[in-house]
């Protein structure tokens, strides 16, 4: 039953996301994704890189939600198995495309999986 609740909630992994370089259009990137299995082998189809801008609205702004203004999605690996209780780290790079500079923007690590995506959660990025 865990593994089945675990798709459904995106805890078969528990992912992390570190990043360096500058973020502006044009500019490299480099990702590491951290991936750990929590309990079962995980059947990964592609691990990806997302890119959210956000703007707040008039009614955002009073009741503090965020709309998705823009979002860019970067693959940087193919699918494998993560083993039950073990870690994989993915490293890869992508390039900022033209951006709009007025949204706040954030980034994640993703892992593709049958589903709810296991991810890092977005992240501000500047």
């Amino acid at each position: 039953m865990k593994g089945a609740m675990d798709s459904v909630t995106g805890g078969a992994a528990e992912v992390t996301l570190e990043h360096t370089g500058t973020f502006a259009a044009g500019q490299v990137i480099k990702v590491k994704i951290v991936a750990m299995s929590t309990g079962n082998d995980v059947d990964i189809k592609a691990v990806y890189i997302d890119l959210r801008g956000r703007g707040k609205g008039v009614i955002g702004q009073l009741a503090g939600s965020v709309k998705a203004s823009a979002s860019h999605e970067f693959k940087i690996a193919d699918g494998f198995t993560l083993h039950a209780h073990d870690a994989t780290a993915i490293e890869g790079e992508i390039t900022v495309p033209d951006i709009q500079v007025d949204l706040d923007w954030e980034i994640r690590g993703r892992l593709e999986t049958v589903g709810n995506d296991p991810d890092s959660g977005f992240k501000d990025i500047r």
